[in-house]
């Protein structure tokens, strides 16, 4: 059911950035809320999604929205848009964003849009220094936006206002060495079926608890980095599943805590997967989910696993 809306004039406490346009096709008004989904932290984005999402709503109930709506236009609905720019929103941020979907029911549907990149502009021919010449180009690069392209007679411009006269050099310069192409590393692929763990309610802490067991291979680091990080991301998303719900009493808050543990064999972990646990309890930390992180032999591993 459609929460009904009358004309209203601009009001000054609608949220910094939010605007409204029409929906002659839904007959609603849609509620712009922005998100710099870009953000590294991802509890910070999380953060602001749910405050600006909940002030938002705050605003439409208190009626101050409906300065678009058509005269002569009657029943108008409404909807709130999140715009996340070209970056979808994090796991942490999807999560919340479930919640408040599940606190607002029909009454304000609440949907995000995420917009595509812009196509890479090339620029215009010129005199350039060729790079890497007679080296095959570069391949395997994936590191920043333009850097492969150092590998062409055609840099690519990422942005508008870019220099695109920086690599010009006269034409009877050529005897200068050819420019040399580092490759950034490599990501390893993640290993095919990884599942979120699975979640339990714990009753004696009014919380919900998921671990996560992995065995990785010695020396493995990078591989493990990459696994883990796909394991969190899952179990995380998983929140939102309706299994994960259903283990949750009806009389628990709303904002009970969540305990995520993860377990990794010591000898699968290097510089790279430290790294990331050490941004994983950043990135928790200040949020209701408890971030906890173990390294143990991998016997001890091995163990828990044959005892699932």
């Amino acid at each position: 059911m459609k929460m009904p809306f009358s004309r209203k004039q601009r009001a000054a406490s609608i949220p910094e950035g939010v605007t409204e346009t029409w929906s002659e096709q839904e007959n609603a008004v849609v509620i712009h809320v922005p998100i710099d989904a870009s953000i590294p932290d991802t509890s910070l984005v999380a953060d602001q999604l749910s405050e600006r999402v909940i002030a938002t709503v705050g605003a439409v109930q208190a009626g101050l929205f409906g300065h678009c709506i058509p005269d002569g236009a009657t029943g108008a609905g409404v909807r709130i848009q999140v715009d996340t720019g070209t970056t979808p929103l994090p796991p942490l941020a999807e999560h919340g964003l479930e919640i408040l979907r599940e606190h607002l029911g029909q009454s304000i549907p609440l949907s995000v849009v995420t917009a595509k990149p812009a196509p890479a502009v090339r620029a215009p021919k010129g005199k350039r220094k060729k790079a890497g010449a007679g080296q095959g180009g570069a391949a395997g690069v994936t590191g920043a936006a333009g850097a492969a392209a150092a590998a062409s007679d055609q840099p690519t411009v990422t942005g508008p206002g870019a220099d695109s006269t920086a690599d010009e050099v006269d034409d009877e310069a050529t005897d200068e060495a050819p420019a040399v192409v580092t490759p950034s590393v490599v990501e390893p692929a993640v290993t095919p079926g990884l599942t979120p763990a699975a979640y339990t309610w714990d009753a004696d802490n009014e919380r919900l608890r998921a671990e996560i067991v992995y065995l990785g291979a010695s020396g493995a680091d990078a591989q493990t980095q990459v696994d883990v990080r796909t394991l969190v991301e899952l179990t995380i998303a998983a929140l939102a599943a309706p299994e994960t719900r259903a283990q949750i009493p009806a009389e628990a808050a709303a904002d009970h805590p969540v305990w995520l543990t993860v377990v990794v064999n010591e000898d699968a972990v290097g510089p790279l997967t430290e790294k990331m646990f050490e941004d994983g309890e950043d990135q928790f930390e200040g949020t209701r989910v408890d971030f906890v992180v173990m390294t143990e032999p991998r016997g001890v591993v091995e163990e828990m696993l044959a005892g699932r």
